[in-house]
C-alpha cells in the first residue's frame, strides 16, 4: 500500500470518527418523540432543557403580537368577557382541568411567590366543567387568593397554544393583543420562575 493511499484511508477514518463523535454529543439534544394526548392532539415530548428552550422560543415567535378573540368568562355569580376584564397589560396563566394537579399547583405556587407585587395584574383562566370544581381545587391548595375565572371547556382562545391543552403564560393587552408567550413544563419550573420574575419587573 503506497503512502498516498494510506493517507487517504486515514482521512476517511478521521472524518467518520468526527461525525460519530458529533452525533453522540448532539443526540441528547435532538432526540424526542411525539405522542397524542387524550384529545388526539400531537404533543411534543421535550427530552432536555436545550430542546425545551428552543421549542418555547419558536412557539413564542409564532404567536407574538396575535390578537385573541373575545370569550366569555365565569365566576360563581358573575359573567364577563376577556376583553372587558383586561384594562391594562395583564399576565395571564392559562390552564386546563385535564392537566395534572401537582403540575398546576407547582405553577400556581410560582405565580403567587414571584408576582406578589403585581397580583392585581395577574389573571388565571382555567377551562373547567364547573366554577365550583375550579374553586375547590384552588381553595384546597390555598391558592384562592389568586384572581381566577372559568372558561367553558368547549370554548377556546382560537390560537395554536390551546390545542395542546398544556399550561402556558402570556401578556394580554386591552383589545386582545398578546406578547411574551411562555410554555410551562413541570420539569423546568426554574425557567417558569425566571420568566415570572422578568414579567413582574416589566409590569411594575
Amino acid at each position: 500500500m503506497n503512502k498516498k493511499h494510506s493517507q487517504g484511508i486515514y482521512l476517511v477514518v478521521v472524518a467518520v470518527s468526527a461525525i460519530s463523535l458529533t452525533f453522540l454529543i448532539m443526540f441528547p439534544f435532538i432526540q424526542g418523540s411525539i405522542k397524542e394526548n387524550e384529545n388526539g392532539y400531537r404533543v411534543e415530548q421535550l427530552p432536555d432543557s436545550a430542546s425545551y428552550m428552543m421549542k418555547n422560543f419558536k412557539r413564542g415567535l409564532e404567536v407574538e403580537g396575535l390578537e385573541l378573540n373575545d370569550v366569555s368568562l365565569y365566576t360563581q355569580d358573575k359573567n364577563t368577557s376577556l376583553h372587558k376584564l383586561v384594562k391594562e397589560p395583564t399576565l395571564v396563566f392559562r390552564f386546563f382541568e385535564t392537566n395534572c394537579e401537582p403540575c398546576i399547583l407547582a405553577e400556581m405556587t410560582a405565580v403567587k411567590e414571584c408576582t406578589d407585587s403585581i397580583q392585581h395584574k395577574v389573571l388565571l383562566i382555567g377551562s373547567y366543567a364547573t366554577y365550583k370544581g375550579m374553586r375547590a381545587f384552588l381553595a384546597a391548595n390555598k391558592k384562592d387568593s389568586l384572581l381566577a375565572y372559568r372558561m367553558n371547556p368547549l370554548d377556546t382562545l382560537k390560537w395554536e397554544p390551546d390545542k395542546y391543552e398544556s399550561p402556558y403564560y402570556f401578556i394580554l393587552y386591552p383589545g386582545g393583543k398578546t406578547s411574551h408567550f411562555f410554555m410551562a413544563v413541570p420539569d423546568y419550573i426554574k425557567y417558569t420562575r425566571k420568566y415570572l420574575e422578568g414579567i413582574t419587573n416589566l409590569l411594575k
